[in-house]
């Protein structure tokens, strides 16, 4: 019986122990923020804030139109200047171009064509990933800039 509960306590140490090793690793992942895309120069750009403790890395990006289709939605993507990016430290921004390749009026003409912006990254040390997607739709010719979904 002693046996027994000794295997019952040791369980579950090791299982609170994991509990917060994991939870420590999870808060170690990456927070990134895509906060803004507007047009200038004939370049979409992209601000990606890193809002996490720690650095995030291999940074991946994708910009392209989404036009929602009665079965499935169209997109149409958008050469980057730099497809993937090493690091980007905490509290720091970065900002990707990707080439229109004519007018952002003609890309996104229909009401139901939204520009989609995803970014996966990674923590350092952990190699936990994460990735973020924001819909950008209503484009102002004005200002250069789109409102978020």
């Amino acid at each position: 019986m002693e046996c027994l509960k000794d295997f019952a306590l040791s369980v579950f140490a090791s299982a609170i122990c994991t509990a917060v090793w994991t939870f420590v690793l999870y808060q170690l992942r990456p927070k990134l923020n895509i906060e803004d895309l507007y047009v200038t120069d004939g370049k979409i750009k992209v601000k990606v804030v890193n809002n996490g403790r720690s650095k995030a890395v291999n940074l991946q990006m994708e910009v392209c139109t989404v036009k929602k289709g009665e079965a499935d939605n169209i997109t149409k993507h958008f050469s980057l200047d730099k497809e993937d990016f090493l690091i980007l430290p905490p509290n720091e921004n970065r900002i990707f171009k990707a080439d229109l390749d004519g007018k952002i009026e003609d890309k996104i003409k229909d009401k139901d064509t939204s520009v989609r912006v995803r970014v996966y990254s990674t923590h350092s040390y952990s190699g936990f990933g994460k990735a973020e997607e924001e819909e950008f739709f209503q484009y102002n010719a004005q200002t250069g800039k789109f409102k978020k979904k």
